[in-house]
């Protein structure tokens, strides 16, 4: 299972694995937060240890929701994978 973890108002983490059978579930709880942000945000990736490609799609749609908004996402710790 992979998860979002709020850290406060633009820090998260991203924990577990992002793949096929885990992305739908991050989506779909997240995707308020995406849509309904005001501030840049930072997501660190050090609790990733897999990424798929149906993975990668996930956090480019995140990239796409906040240039929607005119605001920017910083990825951080991103797995040698």
């Amino acid at each position: 299972m992979a998860s979002l973890e709020k850290l406060n108002e633009t820090n998260f983490v991203l924990r577990g694995d992002l793949v096929f059978e885990t992305i739908s579930v991050v989506y779909e709880e997240n995707l308020s937060i995406f849509q309904n942000i005001k501030t840049s945000i930072n997501i660190s990736l050090e609790g990733v240890e897999h990424v798929d490609s149906s993975g990668l799609a996930l956090i480019v749609d995140w990239f796409r929701l906040m240039k929607k908004n005119k605001l920017h996402l910083h990825i951080t710790n991103m797995p040698q994978q």
